[in-house]
This record gives structure tokens, C-alpha cells and sequence, in this order.
């Protein structure tokens, strides 16, 4: 609901010149259909002349005075006095109309909208001025029927008058009393004059008397001029002894200043010198907005609806509360109610543009409110209010009359025909706004009353056009800045936060000039410029200078935290000019488009063309196309004339004076800020194309720069993160099978040791490795000891299990890494990490005598927390005893014996057999500090209550000193048969030993195959799932089995294609939480995977209850599952 809803007045639509003509109206009035012009027509009936009438406070007190002189008041002769278009005909025409038809005032649709006091007063004048029955006289000075001239005498019939009192006395129906004195052209005196006033009750109105003896002066009757001015003399002193009234309007201010038309006129000012001293002044309006408002309201409105205000004030009140460093405080919502449906800016800058470029003030505030209403209605907009930048200057020359003339040109190039922006309309509504508020005072320099960003907001925000644009108060100021940034505007000046147009173009001229000059010369300095700004781009400060390059109420930014991998940065501005090879991450720019063809050199060789290693350590950044490079250059050249010309403001602007100077610095210093934001800005976009060779690729492979931002290094580190050819994470699996399809080296199985710096050197020379850290390597590296995949191996010692000095509370979780890798630290695969730890460990095992006791260091291993143990002599004697060693517990024993009998079972207390199987057992007995003659053993089954086996040991020497050995076997009958075990030392200090020794039959089991798994299996074990085909098959195993604490092996191999290389993992007996999640994150870089040769999972038995069957029933008819029903 906007403008386009109010119901406009017809003659906005006519162009009507809405200054009414006395002489033009008064003929109307007495004849009826003479007049030929809507605006005439109009004035001349009372009715609708009212109904547009705004009867200000003072034009009210104008007409109480009157009636009160009519009445016997004792003033008689008033003044309305305002300049050129000020209201003063309107008042005069209204006082006309009252006196002659009274009953107008209390018109309801006269009086509609009025306030209550107002209209008492108005329907007590009506009664007043009936009661008077007075005559009226109006004189009108454009016409002379109603005025009487010498150079026109106008016929009455039997006579002809043509002089004012010939006139006046026509009009009285007295000619002929005045008859000599009208054809002589001389001046009654003043007792003549009095004679024809008596017994009259006459309201004199004189209207346009200035013009009327203006355009006398020039000729034959300028001393008939002179004698209007003595009859007016002797008229008023005439009518304030009378019972008439007399109103004349002149065209002055109160302090006696004319009108521009009448400066230095004797006669006009000789009228002022009359009648100052005797008539009482009016003005018209009073000072301030408030009456002009509310004419034009009445002039160009049937009426407006109060819904239609306070819906418009509801939408501006709720920006003016978000944004008050713009609006200030909520009184300016009232200013907005009040001004409605104008824009509190539009009628201030109105009214300024008026009174300076010498227009009339009432008149052309009418004219141009009119013909703005027009044409938005006629343009389809539909604005909630009449705004500033409403106003198009060219519909108004008389906008640059006088020394304006210049500004003509310079709004058109400069305002109407500005080069567009990215904000359309709004740079042209701010430039509208700023011209028309500042270009008036032809200033070269800042004025208080030029607008800030704060009144530019308030002269340009209007919800309806915001709303419709999508545009929202901020992007004033943004707009703003893109206009100051435009060089083709160069008369719009700024310093100390004010802005304004001047008819000189600004420095922004000269630099925009030289730095064509700059640019076609292909002046050297540009390409040292842009290099300038890579740098800074390369060492993370170019969005620091962009920061700086804005406003500076926002300070300077501040440097965030980089995020890319590259060590060191080379700028190739030459050809043949490369890089050296030094192993370190280096990000290379190609500085010109032409360099471009360098890029496969840039590879191949490094410093004085030797061949390069480290080729898998370079990339190369270049400019994407040769277009915005040379438009980088030609801010580059912006940038260097801006720097030249600040040294030579003073030769261009002294003359000026020295605050044109600084106001002329203050603009090449924005004009360089705007081409530091500008550069800054183009850097990342012109070097915006990434060269390198794909993960698993020989080929070399350019990419386009995703998000570019300030900082190159960074924008070429995302892009490379996104191609894959940079990683920044690394998992385990990645680094072994990279490793294993581009070297055909498996870290996990090849005996072979490699060092940590080995594998180092493979990603920085190899460009079909992916391009990361040492740190990213290391930590994959680290990660596959923490899994117990691979082991590190550092002079003597093995970082692979943890040994614990005493029995953990749990099992170990992750195997010991050191806090650092080192270069020269081997990698073990699992199975030698095993065999190397084992061995060192066993070889650190030691026995001391110290005579009186001897003390034991050896290492034990626990199967399972809280079971049996065995020593690493026990362990070592094991078909599966890596196993053990890798999935059990190393506890450190260090033990100080006086004097014990050491037995030792090997391979240990508890053996398990196959069926019909024998269990082999070696018995050990060690005396320590003991005087022993032998030692026997003596075995009872604890079932049968039997002794199996009783006999003397066997007495060996060893290292450690005398051993008693025996062996022994044992072919069990039941499924589990259990022994004491005494073993006695027998002579000077006898000792005996008991021990338990169990012996288990593993029953042969049916296996039943499965693609259906059901409470029916419940009670059985599950001893494999095989068949799996299907990665997402794959991901509920890793969902339902593994947080389950089922554990085993896994084997299988999955295939992922991605960037057009094949990425391949072959697992084989590998754990299986670790080999699935091998299997997914696989999976993960592939754009396309499948299962190659279908996973097995190997479990160690588990038996199935009611809890896991809920958690395998999705895999059904998905894989088989393998069951057993022999021994849990």
C-alpha cells in the first residue's frame, strides 16, 4: 500500500504552473468561462480553491487582523511579504475569496481535516466578514484591467483609466472624481484621496505592485513609477484614517531584503521605505517545514488516509529501531509521521535546493513535488514515500540557473549517466541524494551541512524500494564505496566523513589518466607491483592490507591462524629461472600468463637445469587466462599513479588554497585504499589455476581454485584437498597400500626394514604419492604401531608391545610409540616386530648370584588376565606362540630368591589335544642356594586317585648351574583329566614343589552351514561368516559384530577407483576390527568400489545367544554363516 493508493489531484497530471495569476483569476470570477487554464479555473472558485488551501497559522491571523480593522482595530494597512513564489498571491486569494463568500470557510469539505480550533475561528470569521458587508478592490499587477497602466489604459465604457488611482476610483464607482488626476498622470494628495475613501467600507488587496512598476522603470513612465510610489504613500495614510483596509504584498524579507529580481532598485525600494513604517508584515508561511508541508499535501492530494500513514511509519519504525547508528532515536519516527507521505529529507533538501539556486519557494516547491508525483505514478513504482533522489534535476532547468550552470553537465555524466555498479539504481538514488544536497554551495571543500554516511541512509533508505530490491541499509554504504571506487566518478568528493560535488573533477581524474599512461606503456613497475602483492598474498598479509584498504573506522585486520602444508614460495618471473631442490614443500607462481609454457620444466629441472628429485614437492600456481590479468595490471598501474600524483597535488590545486590541497590528498588516499582493496581482491582470482600430477597419475593435470580467498598458499592447499593430490589426514591402511601399488613394497609383510625417513623421501620424490607432511606420514605410521601392524625399531629396542611391571587391569589396547619418530627409526612388519621384541626381551632376561641370593629378571606373558602365564622359554616352544606373544600381556618379573626349588612345565600347566591325541610335557627343576643329592617327580591323576608316573629326574648342567629334567606323556581318556604334580628335592636341605597340570580333549565338531541365523541356533558357536559381497554388508558387520567384543581375523580384498587411478587393499588373516575399517575407509576415497574377492571373517568362537541373533539377523540371505556344536 504506497503513493499509488493515495488519491492523487488531477492537475498534478497536467503540468499546470500552479502559481496563481491575480489578474487571470479575478477575470474568472467576474466572467465566468474566460479563463482557459485548469490551474485558473480552479483558484477561481472558492470552493475547490479551499479544498487545496492549507490556511496556515499565519494566513488565519491575517484575516482576524483584517475583520479586527474592519471592526475598529486600529491597524488598517498590512504587509505580506515573502520572496518571489513564496505564497503570497495564495493568501491574498484566499482573503479574497473569504470576504467574498464567507460561508466557503465552513464548507465541510473546506474544513475536513482541520482541528477543532482552527475551525471555531474560521466559522466565527465567516459570521464576522458577512456582518462587514465590505467592498472588496483587489489591484492585480500582471493584468492591466485590474490594475490601470499608461501603456494599456483599459475601457470602462464612457472612459478609460491608466493609472492605479484611476483604477481604484473605477472600482469604487468614483472615476470621475479622479477623472483629471487619472488622465494627467498625477497623484492625488493625500486629502483628495481621503475624500474618496469616505464612507466607504472597501478591503483593498495589491498584488504584484513591485512587477507592475518594474515594468515601468525602464521606459518613457518610470517617473509615473515614482509617483505610484508617492500615491501609495498617501493611500495608506489615507486608509488608516478611514474605515477601509488595505494588503499589499511585496517581495522582501522582514530585515528588508529584496527579491534577486529587485535587487538595486530605487523605486521598489523606495515601496519598502513607505510602507515599512506603517503596514504590520505577514508572511505567508511561517519559517520551518510545517507549512510548506502541509500545501503540498493539500496541492497534490484529495486526501490521505491515516491507515496509509501508519502503516508507512510502522515500516520505517522497524528499521530506524535495527539501525539506529543510521536513524538516530525513535523521535526521528515521529519526524517520519509527520513529514508523510514526504521524506523528512526530501522537503529539508527541498527547501535548501530553493532558497540557493534563487527558485521561488512555494511555487517551485509545488512544481517539482507535482512533477515527481507524476512521474511515479506514471513509472509503475510504488514507493511508500516521495524521496530525494526522486527528483531528476533535468526536469528543472531553473536548477542551474545562474553560476550553476556548469553542475548541468556534471550531473548528467556524472549522476544520471554514472557507469552502473553491482548495486543498480542505488549508487544512482545515493548520487542523486548527494548531489542535490551539496552541489548549490559550489564548494571545493568539506562543509558541516554536507551529509555523512548517516544523512546519506536517512536521504536514500525508503522500505517499499528496499523491500522490492532486496536491498538492505547497510548496502548504502557498501554502495557507496563501489561508487567511490569507480574511476569514471570524479567529481564526487570525500574527506572527514562528508561528501559532495564539486564542478572541478577531482585528482581521481589525473591518476585514472596517468595510470592509462602506466598500462600501455607496459611500464616494468606493474609486473614489480603485482609481484609485490603475491608476496604478501604468500606470507598470509594480503587480507590484512585489503582490511586496511576499507573504511578505517573499522581498523586495521587482523591475521588468522594459515592452513596449508608449503614451506617455502618462489615466484618465477623469468624463463629458465627455477626453483632449487631441497626437499622442502614449495608453492611456485608463474608471476605472467607467457610463463605458463615453463610449467613441465618447473618440474623436470631445478636451479641451472639439473635434474630435479623432489619432484613430488612443487606446485605450481599460475594466472588462469590472459583477460584478468590485464586488468590486474591496470589496477597495479592505478596503484602507481596514485603514488606519483600525491607528490604533485600542490602543482594541480594550490592555487585552490591549502584545504583544497588536503581535501585533494584525502581522495588519492581513499583512491589508493579503493585500489589496495581492488588488488587484493584480484590476486586470488587472477592466480586461480593449480598445476600438478594426480594421486596414482604421470600425467600433469591442471585444477581451477575453489573458494579463493586473500591468501594463495591456502587456496591452492584446499583445491589440492579437494583434488585428493594433497592430504592432511592419513590413516594407516592408506599409507600401506599407496606404498604397496606404487613400490610394490607391503610395510605389514615384507621382512625387509624400512626407515621412517626412507618412506619420507618416497612421498617427496614420487609425484604419483599424494603431496603431505612429515608430520601427516609419521602420525599414519604411528598409528599402525598403535594397532599392532607394523613395529618401530630403534637401535636396541622395539616399539611395539608395551611391557608392564606389574599385570595391567586390562588387556593392551594400543602398542608403545615413541613420542617422536625419528628419520633414522626402522618398520618392522607385525610378524618381525614380533620376533625382534622377542628376542630382545629374551635376550635382556638376566640372573645374578650375589651369593646369598640370586636375583631374576625374565618377562611373562599372560594369554588372558588372571589365566596361566608363560615364560618367553615356555612361549618360545609354541606352534602359536607369535600369536600369543601379540595378543597377550608382557608383565617385567624381577624376583629375589635366597633358596627355592624353580620348577618350570613346558610347554606349559594346561594342554589341549585333539582327540586321541597324546599331551607332551618337559618338567623342569632348578635348586637355588639348596645342597639337594636329586630330585624326583612323581605324578597322581586327582580323578582316579592313581599315580601315573614316579621316577627319578635327570641331572643336567647348564649355565645357570645343575637342572633336573624330565619328560613325560600323557594319552587322556576323558575330556578332562587333571594331575598333582610333586616335585621333590631330596638331601642336606630337602624341599618339595606341588603343581596341577590339566590335560584337555578338543572334540571334533559338526559344522552346519547357513545363509538364515535364528533363536534355533541359540547354544551354538559361530565360528565364521563367509560370502560377504557387499560393502554396505560390510558396514552392518562393523555395527553389529565388533561393539559386541567379538573379535578374530578378516580376509578379502576391496577395489576403489578414484581421479582415474585404482586404489586396491588385499587383506589376509588381519584383525578384524582393523581390517574392516581398512576395508570402509577404502571404500570412503573411491568414487566407484566393489568387493574384489568376497571378505571371510575367521571368529574366535563365540557362542551365539538370543542377543547376538538380534544383532546378525539383517545380515540373512546376505552371507553364510558357519555354526559348530562341539566344544565352546
Amino acid at each position: 500500500m504506497g503513493l499509488r493508493e493515495l488519491p492523487v489531484r488531477r492537475e498534478v497530471f497536467e503540468e499546470i504552473d500552479p502559481a496563481p495569476k491575480l489578474g487571470s483569476i479575478l477575470e474568472e470570477i467576474e466572467n465566468p468561462g474566460s479563463a482557459t487554464d485548469l490551474n485558473t479555473r480552479i483558484m477561481a472558485d472558492a470552493n475547490e480553491f479551499f479544498k487545496r488551501t492549507f490556511i496556515t497559522p499565519n494566513m488565519l491571523s491575517l484575516l482576524e487582523k483584517i475583520v479586527e480593522g474592519f471592526e475598529g482595530g486600529k491597524k488598517k494597512v498590512f504587509a505580506l511579504y515573502s520572496f518571489y513564489g513564496g505564497g503570497k498571491t495564495h493568501t491574498l486569494l484566499a482573503i479574497i475569496h473569504a470576504f467574498r463568500n464567507p460561508d466557503v470557510l465552513t464548507d465541510p469539505d473546506v474544513v475536513r481535516g482541520i482541528d477543532t480550533e482552527t475551525r471555531a475561528k474560521l466559522e466565527q470569521l465567516a459570521e464576522r466578514i458577512k456582518r462587514l458587508k465590505a467592498e472588496l478592490v483587489p489591484f492585480a499587477g500582471d493584468s492591466s484591467k485590474f490594475s490601470g497602466t499608461p501603456l494599456s489604459p483599459t475601457n470602462a465604457g464612457n472612459y478609460a483609466y491608466r493609472t492605479v488611482w484611476g483604477y481604484i476610483a473605477h472600482r469604487l464607482g468614483k472615476y470621475y472624481e479622479f477623472k483629471e488626476f487619472d488622465e494627467k498622470i498625477v497623484a492625488p494628495q493625500q486629502d483628495v484621496i481621503g475624500k474618496l475613501l469616505e464612507g466607504e467600507k472597501a478591503l483593498f488587496i495589491f498584488d504584484e505592485l513591485s512587477d507592475y512598476l518594474k515594468n515601468l522603470t525602464g521606459g518613457e513612465y518610470r517617473e509615473y513609477a515614482q509617483t505610484v510610489v508617492n500615491f501609495i504613500e498617501y493611500f495608506v495614510r489615507a486608509v488608516e484614517r478611514s474605515k477601509c483596509i488595505a494588503v499589499i504584498s511585496l517581495p522582501v524579507d522582514l530585515s528588508g531584503k529584496f527579491d534577486w529580481r529587485y535587487e538595486g532598485d530605487e523605486i521598489i525600494q523606495s515601496l519598502w521605505n513607505t510602507l515599512k513604517g506603517v503596514a504590520e508584515p505577514f508572511e505567508p508561511l511561517r519559517s520551518g517545514d510545517v507549512d510548506i508541508i502541509n500545501v503540498l499535501r493539500k496541492r497534490l492530494f484529495d486526501n490521505i488516509p491515516e491507515s496509509f500513514r501508519e502503516k508507512t511509519v510502522q515500516k520505517f519504525k522497524e528499521k530506524i529501531v535495527n539501525y539506529p547508528e543510521y536513524f538516530g532515536s525513535l523521535d526521528y519516527v515521529d519526524k517520519v509521521a509527520e513529514y508523510y507521505p514526504f521524506y523528512p529529507e526530501y522537503i529539508d533538501l527541498l527547501q535548501t535546493l530553493i532558497v540557493r539556486a534563487g527558485m521561488q519557494r512555494t511555487r517551485d516547491a509545488l512544481v517539482i513535488s507535482m512533477k515527481v508525483l507524476k512521474e511515479i505514478i506514471l513509472s509503475g513504482e510504488d514507493p511508500d514515500a516521495i524521496m530525494p533522489w526522486h527528483i531528476n534535476l533535468l526536469w528543472f532547468e531553473r536548477a542551474f540557473l545562474g553560476g550553476l550552470s556548469d553542475y548541468r553537465h556534471v550531473y548528467i555524466r556524472q549522476v544520471e549517466n554514472a557507469p552502473s555498479t553491482s548495486y543498480g539504481d542505488l549508487a544512482k538514488y545515493i548520487l542523486r541524494a548527494i548531489f542535490l544536497a551539496t552541489y548549490h554551495y559550489d564548494s571545493p571543500i568539506p562543509r558541516d551541512d554536507f551529509p555523512d554516511i548517516r544523512a546519506i541512509v536517512r536521504m536514500v533508505y525508503e522500505p517499499a524500494t528496499f523491500s522490492k530490491n532486496n536491498w538492505e541499509v547497510t548496502d548504502v554504504e557498501n554502495a557507496l564505496s563501489a561508487i567511490l571506487a569507480t574511476p569514471e566518478i570524479t567529481h564526487l568528493n570525500e574527506k572527514d566523513g562528508k561528501y559532495w560535488f564539486w564542478r572541478f573533477p577531482t585528482i581521481k581524474e589525473y591518476i585514472v589518466k596517468r595510470a592509462q599512461r602506466i598500462y600501455e606503456d607496459e611500464d616494468p613497475r606493474i609486473y614489480g607491483k603485482i609481484e609485490e602483492f603475491v608476496r604478501e598474498s604468500l606470507e598470509g598479509r594480503l587480507g590484512v592490507i585489503a582490511e586496511s584498504g576499507r573504511e578505517r573506522r573499522r581498523g586495521r585486520g587482523r591475521r588468522t591462524e594459515r592452513i596449508h602444508f608449503f614451506e617455502e614460495h618462489f615466484v618465477m618471473k623469468d624463463y629458465g629461472k627455477y626453483p632449487e631442490d631441497n626437499g622442502r614443500l614449495k608453492l611456485i607462481v608463474i608471476l605472467r600468463p607467457d610463463l605458463v609454457s615453463e610449467v613441465e620444466n618447473v618440474y623436470n629441472y631445478a636451479e641451472e637445469r639439473k635434474p630435479r628429485s623432489y619432484k613430488n614437492t612443487l606446485v605450481v600456481l599460475a594466472p588462469e587466462s590472459e583477460r584478468p590479468f590485464k586488468e590486474l595490471m591496470m589496477t597495479a598501474s592505478m596503484l602507481i599513479a596514485a603514488e606519483e600524483i600525491l607528490e604533485e597535488i600542490e602543482a594541480h590545486y594550490g592555487e585552490y588554497g591549502q584545504e583544497v590541497v588536503e581535501v585533494q590528498k584525502s581522495i588519492v588516499d581513499r583512491e589508493r585504499r579503493e585500489q589496495l582493496v581492488k588488488i587484493a581482491g584480484s590476486i586470488p582470482r587472477v592466480y586461480s589455476l593449480v598445476y600438478y600430477y594426480p594421486v596414482s597419475d604421470s600425467n600433469l593435470k591442471d585444477a581451477k581454485v575453489v573458494q579463493p580467498g586473500y591468501d594463495l598458499a591456502e587456496n591452492v592447499h584446499m583445491t589440492l584437498l579437494t583434488e585428493g593430490k594433497i592430504v592432511d589426514t592419513m590413516v594407516f591402511d592408506y599409507l600401506v597400500t599407496l606404498i604397496k601399488n606404487e613400490l610394490g613394497v607391503d610395510l605389514e609383510r615384507d621382512p625387509s626394514m624400512r626407515t621412517v625417513g626412507q618412506i619420507l623421501t618416497w612421498f617427496k620424490q614420487n609425484p604419483r604419492f599424494p603431496i603431505t607432511t612429515d608430520k601427516v606420514v609419521k602420525k599414519a605410521i604411528a598409528d599402525g604401531v598403535k594397532m599392532f601392524r607394523i613395529g618401530i625399531m630403534r637401535e636396541n629396542k622395539v616399539y611395539f608391545k608395551p611391557v608392564h611391571n606389574t599385570i595391567p587391569p586390562t588387556k593392551d589396547v594400543e602398542g608403545v610409540v615413541p613420542s617422536e619418530l625419528r628419520d633414522g627409526d626402522g618398520i618392522l612388519s607385525r610378524d618381525r616386530a614380533i620376533e625382534e621384541q622377542f628376542r630382545i626381551l629374551k635376550e635382556s632376561e638376566k640372573e645374578v648370584n650375589y651369593g646369598t641370593h640370586i636375583e631374576r629378571i625374565y618377562y611373562v606373558v599372560y594369554p588372558e588376565l588372571g589365566g596361566e602365564r608363560y615364560t618367553l622359554s615356555q612361549l618360545e616352544t609354541m606352534p602359536d606362540w607369535k600369536e600369543i606373544f601379540l595378543s597377550g600381556v608382557i608383565v617385567k618379573r624381577v624376583e629375589k630368591i635366597d633358596y627355592d626349588l624353580l620348577v618350570d612345565v613346558y610347554p606349559s600347566r594346561s594342554v589341549t589335544v585333539k582327540e586321541g591325541e597324546t599331551a607332551k610335557f618337559t618338567v623342569r627343576a632348578r635348586p637355588v642356594n639348596l645342597d639337594v643329592d636329586g630330585v624326583k617327580i612323581k605324578l597322581i591323576d586327582i580323578d582316579g586317585n592313581e599315580v601315573v608316573l614316579e621316577d627319578e629326574m635327570n641331572k643336567i648342567n647348564t649355565e645357570q648351574g645343575i637342572v633336573y629334567e624330565y619328560e613325560f606323556e600323557i594319552k587322556p581318556k576323558r575330556d578332562v583329566e587333571r594331575f598333582r604334580l610333586l616335585v621333590s628335592a631330596y638331601g642336606k636341605q630337602p624341599i618339595d614343589k606341588e603343581l596341577t597340570i590339566v590335560v584337555r580333549v578338543k572334540k571334533k565338531e559338526e559344522v552346519a552351514e547357513t545363509d538364515v541365523i535364528s533363536d534355533a541356533h541359540i547354544g551354538m558357536t559361530l565360528l565364521r561368516i563367509r560370502d560377504v559381497e557387499d560393502i554396505d554388508v560390510l558396514e552392518t558387520i562393523k555395527n553389529s559384530i565388533i561393539p559386541a567384543g567379538i573379535s578374530g581375523t578378516i580376509s578379502g580384498s576391496i577395489l576403489a577407483t578414484y581421479g582415474g587411478g585404482e586404489l586396491e587393499l588385499n587383506v589376509k588373516n588381519i584383525d578384524l576390527e582393523t581390517g574392516i575399517h581398512a576395508a570402509l575407509d577404502i571404500a570412503e576415497y573411491g568414487d566407484e568400489r566393489k568387493i574384489t574377492r568376497s571378505f571371510l571373517l575367521d571368529l574366535k568362537r563365540v557362542e551365539v545367544t538370543e542377543l547376538l541373533v538380534r544383532k546378525l539377523e539383517p545380515l540373512n540371505k546376505k552371507v553364510i554363516f558357519v555354526l559348530g556344536s562341539g566344544e565352546k
